[in-house]
C-alpha cells in the first residue's frame, strides 16, 4: 500500500492534468455542474489565484454568485480572495443578526475594507446605520470595537445613534472597559450618561460595576430616591390606576390619548403595543436616546431676532410650518428665516422623573403598558 503523501502527489498530478480540460469546458455553454467541478478542482490543487486566467475566474465567479447568501459564498470569497463583492458583503451584513451576517462583516474588517461601511454611516438611512452598529458589536473584534468607539464620542451623530453605539460596544467585556475608560477620563458626552450608566452598572463584571459606580449615577426622583437600573425597574409592578392620574398631571401637556391631552409629541393611544417596559422607561428617562421619526426638533433664528422651536410639519419653496409647544402650528416665510438648525436633543424635557416620586414613575409606566390597540 502506497504512503499517504505519495497518494496525495498522485492525486494532485491527476487533478493538475485536468486543468487544460477544465479550461476547455469554459469555452462551451455555461453549465453550473461544470463550474462546480472547476472550483472544486482548483480548491483541491490549492490554486486560488485565478486573476491571470479569465476563463477560470469567470467560472469561479459564476459558481460564487450561484451560492450567494450562504456560508459557502463567504468561504469562496475568502479562499479566492475576491475583492469585487464588497457591496454584496455589506448587504449580507445588514440583512440580520445571524452568523452569516456577522461573518460577512468580519471579511470586510479583516481586509480593512472600511470604505463601504463608512458610506452606510455617512448616508441618511438611520435604520441601516443602527443595524450596522449592532453588527459591529456582534463581530467582537478589535477593529470593530475601534470603529464603534469613534462613534460614541462623535457629536456629529445623533444622541440615539451614539447610544446605540455605546450599547454595541458594551456588548463585549473589552468594550465595557473601553467605555469605562472614556468615563474615567471624562470624555463621555453628557447626553450618554444615562445610557452608559445603565450599561455599566448592570455589567456581569463586578469590577466594572464597582468602578462605574464611582463615576456614574442614575437620576433621582422627586422624593430623592435613586432610580435603579432598567433591568430592575422592569421587574417592579405598578398601580395603573394611579399611573393614569400621573399621566393626566404630567404628560397631557404634550401627549394625547383619545380625546385627552394636547397633540404636540407622539400620540400614545397604542404605545403599549409599540414599546415594552424597558423602552417606555428609556423614553421617559432618556428621551434624546430614541427620538421618534418626524419629531426631530428644529430651531429657527429669524431675521428680526425672534426664535421659533418645534417640529417641521410641512415645507414649500416659500414657507416652513412648525408645530410648537401647546400644539400650535405656525407658518414662517423662508425669506424671514436667517437660519434653521436641527436640535441635538429631544424636545421632550430631560429629568422629567424629578417631577414625580419613584413609585409614581413606576405606576405611570404600568399605565402606559395598558394603552393598546
Amino acid at each position: 500500500m502506497q504512503p499517504p503523501k505519495f497518494r496525495m502527489r498522485i492525486a494532485c498530478f491527476i487533478l493538475g492534468s485536468l486543468l487544460p480540460v477544465l479550461q476547455s469546458f469554459t469555452q462551451a455553454e455555461h453549465d453550473p455542474a461544470r463550474d462546480t467541478l472547476i472550483v472544486e478542482t482548483l480548491l483541491r490543487l490549492g490554486r486560488t489565484d485565478v486573476q491571470d486566467n479569465k476563463k477560470l475566474r469567470s467560472a469561479v465567479l459564476r459558481h460564487l454568485d450561484a451560492n450567494e447568501g450562504t456560508e459557502r459564498y463567504l468561504d469562496l470569497i475568502r479562499k479566492f480572495r475576491i475583492r469585487d463583492r464588497n457591496a454584496k458583503l455589506v448587504e449580507l451584513t445588514l440583512k440580520g443578526a445571524g452568523p452569516l451576517s456577522v461573518n460577512a462583516l468580519k471579511i470586510l474588517l479583516d481586509r480593512k475594507a472600511v470604505k463601504p461601511l463608512e458610506e452606510v454611516f455617512l448616508g441618511r438611512e438611520e435604520e441601516k446605520k443602527a443595524a450596522l452598529i449592532r453588527q459591529l458589536g456582534f463581530a467582537n473584534t478589535d477593529a470593530a470595537r475601534a470603529m464603534i468607539a469613534g462613534f460614541v464620542t462623535d457629536k456629529n451623530y445623533s444622541t440615539s445613534f451614539r447610544s446605540a453605539a455605546a450599547e454595541a460596544l458594551a456588548s463585549t467585556p473589552k468594550g465595557q472597559h473601553q467605555i469605562l475608560d472614556l468615563v474615567k477620563k471624562k470624555k463621555l458626552p453628557d447626553d450618554l450618561q444615562f445610557a452608559v450608566a445603565n450599561l455599566l452598572l448592570t455589567s456581569t463584571d463586578a469590577n466594572v460595576q464597582k468602578e462605574a459606580s464611582r463615576h456614574l449615577k442614575l437620576p433621582q426622583t422627586l422624593d430623592n430616591k435613586p432610580i435603579p437600573p432598567l433591568a430592575e425597574l422592569v421587574e417592579m409592578g405598578g398601580d395603573s390606576a394611579n399611573g393614569k392620574k400621573v399621566f393626566h398631571t404630567i404628560c397631557i401637556a404634550c401627549h394625547k390619548v383619545g380625546d385627552v391631552g394636547i397633540e404636540f409629541g407622539p400620540g400614545l393611544a397604542e404605545i403599549g403595543n409599540k414599546l415594552a417596559k424597558d423602552g417606555l422607561y428609556s423614553s421617559i428617562l432618556d428621551p434624546s436616546a430614541a427620538i421618534s421619526h418626524g419629531f426631530e426638533g428644529y430651531i429657527l433664528n429669524m431675521k428680526d431676532d425672534n426664535i421659533a422651536m418645534g417640529y417641521v410639519i410641512s415645507e414649500t419653496n416659500d414657507t416652513l410650518a412648525l408645530k410648537m409647544t401647546g400644539g400650535i402650528t405656525s407658518a414662517f416665510k423662508k425669506a424671514d428665516i436667517k437660519s434653521k438648525k436641527k436640535m441635538e436633543l429631544s424636545l421632550m424635557p430631560a429629568n422629567l422623573q424629578m417631577a414625580m416620586k419613584r413609585q409614581d414613575l413606576i405606576d405611570l409606566v404600568e399605565f402606559l403598558t395598558t394603552l393598546k390597540k
